[in-house]
């Protein structure tokens, strides 16, 4: 998604007016892209298909059915916890749009309170009061946060056991390749890393919050078989394997729909997913059971890169939480320490300033959970 002018994005991080919602807006946009690249790569691991090749390569197929079931516990548990689930990423923006109407609510009835607090006790003590509640409704707000953030950071500790353990144990199996076979892993390796980043330039270069993933697709990349391994044209005798011969290989793809148009991003995926392909034939044509493991591996490490990065990502949401926590605590200090007219309209105009800022958050978060649960 595009983010706000960098000129601007410092302005707003010096941004000082207590009652404002200070980074929320910048940590909420980062962590969405994390949890909507979250989504595409835990689908592409629950969907793709369990491998059913018999007769190749017995001990190296056990490994890749175990790491398989395993890891498609983990993308199930990231969709049913870490995004729907109690202290999810959904609850999370839903708790930071109800702040915002919380914010503006207050802002509205306490304006003439906080205007005459200098003269008058009980405008003063409502008015701080309504501020102290809000710097609990941001507390509360922090807390859940943290549990998100905590609940990420788990799930990133056990996909590193899996994947490290997988990887070695390809290691073993790759020593033993042709130079030509090590050449394509290492052409594999390099186009996983710029799919990743075509990915998060997609997600993050949409004209509005999430925009771009609409024209995202899970679509099969190739088809590896067991015989056959380069791949059949559609209706040809080749493409009528049986089932168990043949493994179809997903990713992520881009589609343009109506009349949308493919960013430049978008066609890098398309054109590094079409090398992918390739390459993954290459190997096939000796290796079948590689191919395949390697397939398997890529898939399940893009979702394992964008874990860490989801897991500070809410916690840079927390942060920003409690920042707007100690804020609110401190204007409200503020208004009870109030003895001066002057200084009493300055803390209604702060208030004022803050409400247009807060106005903005809420539109961006409906934005968001409209992606984030599509």
């Amino acid at each position: 998604m595009v983010g706000l002018p960098q000129l601007f994005r410092a302005v707003r991080q010096v941004d000082v007016n207590p009652v404002g919602p200070g980074g929320l807006l910048d940590a909420f946009t980062n962590a969405t892209d994390q949890f909507i690249r979250g989504q595409l790569y835990a689908e592409t691991i629950m969907m793709q298909e369990t491998l059913q090749f018999t007769g190749i390569d017995k001990a190296l197929e056990t490994q890749i059915i175990d790491f398989q079931n395993r890891m498609k516990g983990q993308a199930t548990y990231f969709y049913d916890q870490i995004i729907t689930g109690n202290y999810g990423y959904i609850v999370a923006v839903a708790g930071g749009y109800h702040m915002c109407a919380l914010v503006t609510v207050t802002i509205d009835v306490t304006a003439g309170d906080i205007e005459i607090a200098a003269s008058n006790d009980k405008a003063r003590r409502s008015a701080a009061s309504s501020y102290s509640m809000l710097a609990d409704q941001a507390y509360d707000q922090s807390v859940v946060t943290a549990t998100l953030a905590t609940k990420v950071t788990s799930l990133d500790r056990s996909l590193a056991q899996y994947v490290v353990a997988y990887r070695e144990a390809l290691k073993v199996v790759e020593a033993d390749l042709s130079s030509a076979a090590k050449t394509t892993l290492e052409e594999i390796e390099t186009l996983r890393q710029a799919i990743n980043q075509n990915l998060s330039d997609i997600v993050a270069g949409g004209e509005e919050v999430g925009g771009a993933v609409t024209n995202l697709i899970v679509g099969v990349l190739t088809e590896i078989t067991k015989d056959k391994p380069s791949a059949p044209e559609k209706g040809s005798q080749a493409a009528k394997v049986s089932e168990g011969d043949s493994f179809g290989v997903l990713a992520i793809k881009a589609v343009a729909t109506g009349a949308s148009k493919l960013s430049q991003a978008e066609k890098d995926l398309n054109a590094n997913n079409d090398k992918l392909a390739a390459a993954y034939q290459r190997l096939a044509q000796d290796q079948t059971m590689v191919a395949v493991a390697k397939a398997i591996e890529v898939q399940n490490d893009l979702f394992a890169t964008m874990v860490p990065l989801a897991a500070s990502a809410s916690q840079d949401i927390n942060v920003a939480f409690q920042t707007v926590e100690a804020n609110l605590t401190g204007f409200s200090a503020s208004i009870t320490s109030v003895t001066d007219d002057n200084a009493a309209a300055s803390l209604a105009k702060q208030a004022h300033r803050a409400e247009p800022q807060w106005a903005a958050l809420n539109s961006e978060l409906q934005e968001m959970k409209k992606m984030i649960i599509a």
